[in-house]
């Protein structure tokens, strides 16, 4: 039914790659469906040559990008189009049999220009809507161009907008541009709303730019990516089973990201096909829905649990009938000490089933093993909900007046906390650290002022200038981690330089932004070096932390840390927190709880 069946699945793992060749994955026609334009971007060499492909938040400041990609095109820029087009035409010369290609932005290539935010967000529109007008704005010059070029080949319409372009002149719709959907994760159509916008999309395409060819859709199997987090049951074989029908008029098959490597199962963290005990019956179900959609569904699990569990047929229907009904609840997916679609109880009942399981396994058969590796996967369940439950320090935050931008001015900063050696608690000996955390009185902003101080400056570790770069983490750092009643955590870094690192474990935020680094806070900062110490002034949006608290109620959760590498080197640094853990600086249950009048 499906012509493309593709998962993004590099590397050299032949088992994986043996499964999905058994359960005939490929493609039956090429096309180049990624971020084309870091090809051209990330060379140095071409920021000197050509600034003007770049974008800038203000004037002579190029946003560096994230993932080393090289930078944020201009869009609007009519050498950088034609750039494109020059680039697209020599890819589809080198292989003829591609039938389609895409001007695909980088990664995280939704900053605005400061040069075209005006225009764009005329008349109050969104920031999903400006992005997808900009975005025609672009297609529509490539696409035409490369027309000329290749008559027969189709240009991939690349945003992770939501939206589609309200600014179409009906007069100028080229034929060839095809837009893909982008379900980016499909286990997210459980929840009604998602189900209905995905479904709906084609037919919006069709409304207003006419009947496409077939297109494909960019679909992320992500949901075990990191082994840090909780691996929760996912499973919504009937939900898919609708979706694949119903898109089958418009698509032609599927593009799909699948999660890394778990580096807890011994295996560096390098391939993508991750966990594949937890995805695989998911993975399973899918593949085969791309042969048919219409497949009887009850007949494909009963023979799924027959074949696969053996003498555990029952329990394990149990369990992913059960798993159906948890994962399918509709309620936030990200789990906090207060909300969420998963609750304790449920954690206890899904281990009782898995043991219930084993007990009727052989101890040396492949069933037995098969229960057990689920077991061992969803463990961290197990301490999910004992972790939430904090025991750190109460703090109230101050109110603070707003101010523009981060200026180092603290003036205003009030009741400054002193930190104590992470591990120990125990006061620092020197090079001691003073924090003060603040809120603006309509809670759209955390103030963060921190006073680092130093007897070796001539040793600081400062070499990272690269935003979301992970080189920072071998400089001298402040970080900062938050989380809330509605939003698992956040964590932001800063060097003396100023750069500035943020990612998220919040699987609402990781959902809409696609990837966790691709979190981009909107935080400003302001560093300086003394003789004596390095400062930091941070001022964070708080619009992504939810709207509960932070409040006697509903408690945020908080720590300040510093990392101190200076005359140590990394393998010796000194690690301080306003709230020490007594592990890593990500060790929830130990932060401090903040609250505002």
């Amino acid at each position: 039914a499906y012509a493309r069946r593709d998962w993004y699945h590099p590397g050299d793992e032949a088992e994986g790659h043996l499964w999905l060749k058994r359960m005939k994955c490929g493609v039956r026609s090429g096309i180049v469906f990624n971020h084309t334009t870091r090809n051209f971007l990330i060379w140095q060499e071409n920021r000197k040559l050509h600034p003007n492909w770049y974008s800038q938040d203000r004037p002579g400041h190029f946003i560096p990008g994230v993932m080393g990609q090289g930078g944020i095109p201009r869009y609007t820029d009519k050498d950088f189009q034609q750039t494109c087009v020059d680039w697209l035409d020599k890819l589809i010369t080198t292989y003829p049999q591609l039938s389609g290609v895409s001007a695909g932005a980088p990664d995280g290539a939704h900053t605005w220009d400061y040069r075209d935010k005006a225009k764009y967000f005329a008349g109050g529109k969104s920031n999903g809507q400006a992005i997808a007008n900009l975005f025609w704005d672009f297609h529509v010059p490539v696409a035409e161009k490369l027309k000329k070029l290749h008559p027969d080949k189709n240009l991939i319409w690349f945003t992770r907008s939501e939206e589609l372009p309200d600014n179409v002149d009906p007069k100028r719709i080229p034929d060839n541009i095809i837009f893909p959907g982008f379900s980016c994760y499909p286990s997210n159509l459980v929840l009604p709303h998602l189900c209905k916008a995905a479904m709906d999309r084609p037919k919006n395409v069709e409304r207003i730019f006419g009947r496409r060819p077939k297109s494909p859709i960019w679909e992320a199997w992500l949901d075990y990516r990191t082994p840090s987090s909780p691996r929760y049951p996912i499973f919504f074989p009937k939900v898919l089973q609708k979706y694949r029908q119903a898109l089958l008029p418009y698509s032609d098959g599927c593009f799909m990201e699948i999660s890394w490597e778990p580096q807890s199962e011994g295996i560096r963290g390098a391939q993508r096909l991750g966990c594949p005990k937890l995805h695989a019956p998911m993975m399973y179900i899918n593949n085969k829905l791309f042969w048919d959609p219409d497949l009887d569904m009850k007949a494909l699990l009963d023979e799924y649990y027959r074949l696969y569990f053996g003498p555990a047929e029952k329990e394990m229907r149990t369990f992913f009938e059960y798993a159906e009904e948890v994962w399918g609840r509709k309620e936030s997916r990200s789990v906090t000490a207060t909300s969420g679609f998963l609750k304790e109880k449920d954690v206890e009942r899904f281990f009782a089933i898995l043991a219930d399981a084993k007990a009727k396994c052989p101890k040396e058969s492949a069933y037995f093993r098969r229960v057990e590796y689920l077991e061992k996967g969803y463990a961290p369940l197990k301490k999910m909900f004992e972790s939430l439950k904090r025991q750190g320090p109460v703090f109230r935050l101050n109110s603070m007046p707003a101010k523009k931008a981060p200026d180092g001015d603290f003036k205003n900063y009030l009741q400054w906390i002193t930190m104590a050696v992470n591990r120990t608690a125990e006061p620092v000996p020197k090079n001691r650290t003073e924090v003060c955390v603040q809120m603006t009185n309509d809670r759209k902003e955390l103030w963060i002022a921190v006073r680092c101080y130093e007897t070796k400056m001539d040793k600081l570790a400062a070499v990272c200038k690269t935003h979301d770069d992970a080189g920072i983490f071998d400089d001298d750092l402040v970080e900062v981690y938050i989380d809330t009643p509605e939003r698992s955590y956040f964590k932001l870094a800063v060097n003396p330089n100023g750069t500035l690192y943020d990612t998220t474990t919040d699987v609402s935020i990781i959902n809409r932004d696609t990837l966790p680094n691709l979190w981009e806070s909107g935080a400003r900062v302001w560093t300086k070096k003394f003789n004596d110490r390095w400062e930091v002034e941070m001022m964070i949006p708080t619009a992504d932390f939810g709207k509960l608290g932070p409040s006697r109620q509903y408690l945020w959760g908080l720590n300040v840390c510093r990392t101190r590498i200076a005359d140590l080197g990394v393998r010796n640094q000194e690690c301080s927190s306003i709230s020490p853990t007594g592990a890593n600086f990500a060790f929830q249950k130990r932060w401090a709880q903040v609250w505002k009048r």
